[in-house]
């Protein structure tokens, strides 16, 4: 449901994730995974991105790296994606 009906509503959509964070799984960390290239949303990218440093994996870790390497994504998406990355390695 949150991914047909609220796709793009920054009032809902980064209150779900973080909910969903909570809630963990491997469900969560694949939409996580994929939210970022879903959403054109900075607010629900970010959510996504923050979210991500709950699983700490090497998948996690090569997509966070991705994101804060891609000169083509906006600083904050990028600062996100770095912190997240130092979350992650803790």
């Amino acid at each position: 449901m949150l991914w047909t009906r609220w796709t793009d509503n920054p009032d809902v959509v980064p209150h779900a994730i973080r909910a969903l964070v909570q809630i963990g799984g491997e469900d969560v960390r694949e939409a996580l995974l994929e939210l970022p290239d879903f959403s054109e949303e900075e607010s629900i990218r970010k959510a996504a991105i923050e979210g991500l440093a709950e699983f700490d994996d090497e998948e996690v870790r090569t997509t966070l790296q991705a994101i804060a390497d891609n000169e083509e994504e906006s600083e904050p998406i990028r600062e996100a994606a770095r912190d997240a990355l130092a979350a992650v390695d803790k």
